[in-house]
């Protein structure tokens, strides 16, 4: 589509929109989780082919080559004037040229005559006429190589281990990092042989991350890494009186959830471009929201996007204690899963699964015990198989951040309603737990400030990062064998204090971002 906007600039809006109802069928990318996770993982992972891709990339090839040949005016501008002039001799070249370079765009690399010539003969017979360019269009858009990645290593490359070729190597800077094709100048440092250089390949690695287009990939990291996607639905309880008294003047809106998962999107991004670490992503208090519910909620005014975000008053933490991470979309909060959210996606440390009825009865407060206390006496019984995990690796976690409500909102008490909406008592939350961040640690925290730095000064979520940032550059679970070296430099990284931005280029640092395996 770039090529398609750039020679064209008065009709490319007009072929955008001839496609956008194709491109709204494209099936969404599902997370794919490691092994033995019950979790989604990053979207990425997705290697999945449904017989819906194919169809809509029919679609897709289809309504481009329609929108491309419209009229004499637009075939003269994308194709060229010697396609719609009087003269059949030069259809041949004409055919021959676009495909040329448009196939460079879609395949990111640049054709051999053997590509030009199958491409072309979708034109076949000659002289050309619009539904013959139209053909070639569709099939460029069909071709495998639009769809996948293919990487065959450099030219004369041998060996279960090759070096990229250059165009190989482009393309994978640029879906990295932008989600998109190389762009002119990284085709052409690609095109030069340049990129190849350790210079030239360190420029240009700088201008993608540094570019507005890398924060879009690395949003997408933060959410499957957080499994913001998991954030739950908020309103759907809207109208039952019991949510309603819990809810008071903060009605959830449909939107509100959204807005909860942008904040923290947000927050990264600023971090990001401030040059901050994960630590600071971690202590960093303030909120990005621009919605006035989610505002109201933090205890600021919206924040404009520019200029410095609202700091909360009270005991905000930092990321533990974002409202994505605390609302539930009932009257209570759910301290086994915040827990579990802790435990396994920051901390990258495994839970046994749990019995297949743990969903049947849910600890509920009553006038007479906190969701805390509910939650202890369902779970922690001595003696049962429940408590050796949740007693010291779950719910410790999931209780530090019990000062705060089910929607986020600040809190010293619990006030429990009965199901017609009446206030039955208010009784006071108890943070105090011993978190066990790393086992048989007797260390006690009073609260979200303190788990937030225990778990900094353990190293554990940044040694997690690194994990899972390999794992969403590399798109496959690690080998503890072979990737050793790879994890060990993200993780150096990570845990030295090295800024997010720095973080986010280390991958493609690596000497195994270069190269392709076949083993």
């Amino acid at each position: 589509m770039q090529l398609v906007e750039s020679s064209a600039p008065s009709s490319s809006a007009a072929i955008l929109a001839s496609i956008a109802p194709a491109m709204e069928r494209l099936p969404a990318d599902s997370g794919a989780s490691a092994e033995g996770s019950r979790h989604a993982g990053f979207r990425r992972l997705d290697q999945a082919v449904q017989q819906q891709h194919v169809e809509v990339l029919y679609d897709v090839g289809v309504a481009l080559g329609a929108a491309f040949t419209a009229d004499p005016s637009r075939v003269g501008e994308i194709f060229g004037a010697c396609a719609s002039d009087d003269d059949d001799s030069n259809d041949g070249v004409c055919v021959r040229s676009f495909v040329r370079v448009f196939g460079e765009r879609a395949f990111r690399r640049p054709l051999t005559d053997e590509d030009v010539e199958l491409l072309a003969s979708a034109a076949d017979p000659l002289p050309l006429s619009a539904d013959a360019l139209a053909n070639v269009v569709a099939l460029i858009v069909n071709s495998p190589e639009l769809f996948y990645l293919p990487e065959h290593g450099a030219d004369g490359a041998v060996g279960a281990t090759v070096p990229l070729d250059a165009f190989e190597l482009a393309a994978r800077l640029s879906y990295h990092f932008w989600g998109a094709p190389p762009d002119d100048e990284l085709l052409e440092a690609a095109r030069t042989g340049a990129l190849l250089r350790s210079d030239e390949y360190e420029r240009q690695l700088d201008r993608l991350v540094a570019d507005a287009r890398a924060d879009e990939a690395f949003a997408e990291f933060f959410s499957d890494w957080l499994r913001l996607g998991e954030v739950a639905e908020l309103d759907v309880q809207v109208g039952r009186p019991r949510f309603d008294a819990f809810a008071g003047a903060d009605v959830p809106t449909p939107e509100l959830r959204t807005a909860m998962i942008d904040d923290v999107l947000d927050a990264a991004r600023a971090n990001l471009r401030a040059g901050s670490s994960l630590s600071d992503l971690l202590f960093d208090r303030r909120s990005y929201t621009r919605d006035p519910l989610l505002a109201r909620i933090y205890g600021t005014s919206p924040w404009d996007g520019s200029g410095e975000p609202p700091t909360p008053p009270g005991a905000r933490a930092g990321l533990l204690t974002r409202p994505a991470f605390l609302a539930t979309g009932t009257p209570t909060t759910r301290p086994i899963m915040k827990g579990v959210l802790v435990r396994m996606a920051l901390m990258c440390e495994a839970v046994p699964s749990p019995p297949a009825n743990a969903d049947a009865v849910r600890p509920e407060a009553s006038a007479l015990a906190t969701t805390r206390e509910a939650t202890e006496a369902l779970t922690e019984a001595p003696g049962t198989s429940c408590a050796g995990c949740h007693a010291t690796a779950i719910n410790p976690l999931g209780f530090a951040t019990e000062g705060f409500d089910a929607l986020g909102r600040e809190r010293t008490v619990e006030r429990i309603f009965g199901e017609d909406g009446a206030l039955l008592a208010e009784l006071p939350i108890d943070t105090h737990v011993v978190p066990s961040v790393i086992f048989g640690d007797p260390m006690e925290a009073e609260g979200a400030e303190d788990l937030t730095r225990l778990l900094d000064e353990s190293g554990r979520v940044h040694s997690c990062m690194a994990r899972e940032y390999f794992r969403f550059t590399f798109q496959r679970t690690e080998d503890a064998r072979d990737d050793g070296c790879s994890l060990a430099a993200i993780e150096e990284a990570v845990l030295g204090g090295a800024s997010l931005t720095e973080i986010f280029a280390s991958s493609a640092r690596l000497r195994t971002f270069r190269e392709r395996s076949f083993e």
